[in-house]
């Protein structure tokens, strides 16, 4: 009785305050009150957001679809702008460059520089030079790239300043190299990451004067300018690196998570891999490993003999002495294995053999990692780990680490276990450890400052509930920084390849200012990584649910599936035979039948012979070759008129620029790859698909070549040996055609093949 009594007391409560309905599912219905309280706030913030939407005039009309479609309508416009920026800053540079005329004058700027380009600047050194042309210079060298020493050697201060000068890499760059630049400009950029390399001290005394210690210079102009609180802008998002797990460490351990970094479809995977190496550290003697640099050279070897590498390799060693043994026996494998040799000189990259201490500013697709240290031959480990013991030494291991752009190896023989941080404090020793912990075990030392961290949004765990019930794999909040994919869909038999990452309108779409980042960089990052990626929008969630997942599942339904890679035969080229590349050119093959034949056939039959055998035909063509074959001197109006009449219910006709073209179905007209000699034809008489072809395989042939220079050479493709105006002027529309479709490329006036179209 007393708990009825308190009930009764609750409910009349309940329904003062409105929820009637809330009473009436209680006594109704045997539910938890937790679970029956879900429900209702379910349903009542679900009904606030329907408030809301019904009174913004923009969310109570938006439509996804036609969202989308602007936003496609602004990266077309944006793209368009783009290139037309290019085109408007080409212009306006080449409009700058003064025009050479034959009478030069000796004593003008244009003169001197003539005269001392033709005398190979005898007896005139560049600053002189330079001095000498001031107004001409800019002109023709409105941006300049130097170093500071090299701005100092050959520029005057007194001369007219730049508008602007850039330091990029500036941790490396001491101030009292860089004034001497800054000086010989009206504004300053200084670009540099303080979590990088600091500028290279060994000539550098640290003694500081007490007196002068408020006024002496940083290590760095980037520190100095961040000292005095000049304006900055950080930069966050990252993308070198084509796998998040390359920059997941740097990331975690010196950035706090803050970089912005992109998932890659295959996420679970790492292409960060460590290979344990049985070896040691010659701690007494050479300090080096060999253990580690004949692994590094095998795998060097390995990938070079792999009939599909393409990649580029760079090498790193923690010491000098660990690099140049490394050179030494990569140089002595190349010199003994000439194919080998040969595979390296065509990498697209060099490869390259760097320490920590120089290694700032390279990239390559694979960096292999050596280590260097670890047990000695009585299985000591000494924690003195070089440069990265000093000040500075995480920077140093910072740069490192973050050099690959699709694998990382790490070579070694000593284990993060090996490292104890109770006999080192330096940092650039417990990033050692976490560093070789990572590589070990994908594991990333827990950092209470990251922000990457996300908790799950309802609408991205609603939108997967559902399908997932289609029968997908799901994952949400794919990605180890900020930014996330919302959604990531794989299918059954290949879970660990992402097939559509769908992004949603929540907190990362929120916090990106700009409309260009949110809808044109990020999804094409996301698609330069292999993404396939669609949005889906939280009001059409609202209004219709079962929408948005027919969508995905459409979207899912054409989705490619991925096939296994697979790793072509290789060829000894010597021994192959050489195979030219086919032209498209091919001869006019006339219908051949007697005049008895020809008559005996009715027209309908001799037109879809005619048609079937010199498709593309012009009704004009066709009429003659009607008459020809049987025999008659000259061609009727009745012919043409019954023709005419036929082909027009029987046959494609493209319209072309005197009549119409006739084929025999529009997928010919598509497949049509060809060009024919005139043969007899007038131009008129050639279709403009035959004409494009002739300037497609032309221009191919050329890789780049001048308008008129192409109308000579097509014109001999097609057999017009003299060309007259109506040439011309076909060619011209031809190519006009190809260079408004994106075929060929017009780079003021020289024309070259787009081999993507």
């Amino acid at each position: 009785m007393r708990d009825w009594f308190h009930w009764c007391e609750y409910s009349e409560e309940l329904k003062v305050h409105g929820l009637t309905a809330v009473v009436d599912a209680l006594e109704r219905e045997n539910q938890q009150p937790k679970q029956l309280t879900d429900r209702f706030f379910k349903a009542f913030f679900l009904t606030k957001a329907r408030e809301k939407a019904a009174a913004s005039e923009q969310l109570r009309t938006f439509e996804g679809m036609l969202f989308d479609e602007q936003v496609q309508q602004y990266k077309h416009f944006t793209e368009e702008f783009q290139m037309l920026s290019q085109k408007e800053l080409y212009a306006r540079l080449a409009a700058s460059i003064p025009r050479i005329a034959d009478n030069l004058d000796n004593s003008s700027e244009i003169g001197l520089l003539n005269r001392n380009i033709s005398n190979g600047g005898r007896g005139l050194s560049l600053r002189d030079l330079f001095d000498q042309i001031p107004k001409l210079m800019p002109r023709l060298c409105p941006c300049m790239l130097m170093s500071p020493m090299s701005v100092a050697q050959y520029l005057d201060l007194s001369q007219e300043k730049f508008d602007l000068v850039v330091f990029d890499e500036a941790s490396q760059m001491p101030t009292c190299e860089a004034v001497g630049a800054i000086a010989r400009g009206k504004a300053l950029v200084v670009v540099g990451d303080p979590k990088q390399m600091p500028p290279t001290s060994f000539f550098t005394s640290s003694n500081v004067d007490e007196d002068e210690a408020d006024i002496d210079d940083l290590e760095s102009i980037l520190e100095d300018c961040r000292t005095l609180e000049i304006p900055s802008l950080q930069l966050n998002w990252h993308y070198r690196s084509r796998h998040e797990s390359l920059i997941a460490f740097s990331n975690n351990e010196y950035y706090d998570g803050k970089l912005i970094t992109f998932p890659s479809v295959d996420d679970k995977q790492t292409k960060v891999k460590f290979v344990p190496v049985e070896g040691i550290y010659d701690k007494g003697g050479r300090r080096s490993n060999r253990a580690e640099a004949e692994a590094i050279v095998k795998e060097v070897e390995r990938r070079l003999t792999s009939d599909s590498n393409t990649q580029s390799i760079g090498i790193i060693a923690f010491s000098v002495v660990q690099q140049n043994l490394i050179e030494d026996l990569l140089q002595e494998m190349l010199d003994h294995k000439l194919a080998v040799k040969q595979a390296a000189d065509a990498l697209y990259e060099p490869i390259f053999v760097k320490n920590l201490e120089n290694v700032q500013g390279d990239e390559r697709d694979v960096i292999l990692f050596s280590v260097g240290y670890g047990p000695d031959k009585k299985g000591n480990v000494s924690m003195n780990f070089g440069p990265l013991n000093n000040a500075g030494g995480e920077r140093r291991l910072n740069v490192a680490v973050s050099r690959a752009r699709q694998e990382m190896m790490v070579f070694s023989t000593m284990r993060s276990s090996h490292i104890d941080l109770r006999r080192s404090k330096a940092r650039g020793v417990e990033g050692l450890k976490h560093f070789l912990e990572y590589a070990e075990q994908q594991v990333l030392a827990e950092n209470i400052q990251s922000t990457a961290s996300r908790p799950d949004t309802p609408l991205a765990r609603q939108i997967a509930d559902a399908i997932a019930e289609k029968g997908y794999v799901v994952n949400v909040n794919v990605g180890r920084s900020h930014f996330k994919v919302d959604v990531a869909v794989s299918r059954q038999e290949s879970p660990d390849a992402y097939v559509l990452g769908i992004l949603l309108d929540g907190e990362s779409y929120r916090d990106t200012q700009t409309t260009r980042d949110r809808e044109i960089v990020q999804p094409s990052v996301l698609e330069g990584l292999g993404w396939r990626v669609m949005r889906v929008w939280s009001v059409d969630w609202l209004n219709n649910p079962q929408r948005v997942i027919d969508r995905v599942m459409e979207q899912l339904q054409t989705a490619p599936v991925k096939q296994e890679t697979v790793v072509p035969v290789k060829f000894d080229i010597s021994k192959e035979k050489v195979i030219e590349k086919p032209s498209f050119a091919r001869e006019y093959q006339e219908l051949k039948l007697s005049p008895e034949e020809a008559k005996a056939m009715t027209s309908r039959k001799l037109i879809q012979a005619i048609v079937h055998q010199e498709q593309p035909i012009t009704l004009k063509t066709l009429c003659r070759r009607i008459c020809t074959l049987r025999g008659d001197a000259r061609v009727t109006s009745f012919v043409q008129d019954t023709t005419r009449d036929y082909v027009s219910q029987k046959f494609f006709l493209e319209n072309d620029r005197e009549g119409k073209v006739i084929w025999e179905s529009e997928k010919d007209r598509d497949d049509y790859r060809w060009y024919r000699p005139a043969a007899g034809r007038e131009i008129s008489e050639v279709s403009m698909r035959e004409i494009r072809n002739a300037v497609i395989e032309a221009v191919t042939e050329q890789f780049s070549i001048s308008a008129d220079a192409l109308s000579l050479i097509v014109s001999k493709k097609l057999g017009f040996m003299r060309r007259g105006a109506k040439v011309d002027n076909a060619i011209n529309e031809a190519f006009s055609q190809l260079v408004k479709e994106g075929v060929i490329t017009d780079t003021d006036g020289s024309l070259s093949a787009n081999l993507n179209s």
